[in-house]
C-alpha cells in the first residue's frame, strides 16, 4: 500500500509487479499530482488489514479490502 500526501492511497497485489533485471528502469505504483501529492509513505499490508490515515486538516481515510 502507497499513500499520498493528499490522503490518497492504493494498494497494488504484489503479483501484479513484474521482476526487472539489472539496469531495469523502475516500475511506477502510484502516479504524484496536485490531487494525491508526494508519496509520504508505503506498507507491506494484507487483505486481512485495515488502515487507517490521519491528515493534519482533521480528516481520516479508512482503507479495507
Amino acid at each position: 500500500m502507497v499513500a499520498g500526501e493528499q490522503g490518497i492511497s492504493k494498494r497494488t497485489p504484489f503479483d501484479e509487479y513484474r521482476q526487472q533485471s539489472r539496469g531495469g528502469k523502475g516500475i511506477i505504483t502510484i502516479k504524484t499530482s496536485d490531487k494525491v501529492g508526494s508519496v509520504v509513505g508505503a506498507l507491506n499490508v494484507t487483505d486481512a488489514d485495515e488502515v487507517m490515515l490521519n491528515a493534519l486538516q482533521r480528516h481520516t481515510v479508512r482503507t479495507a479490502r
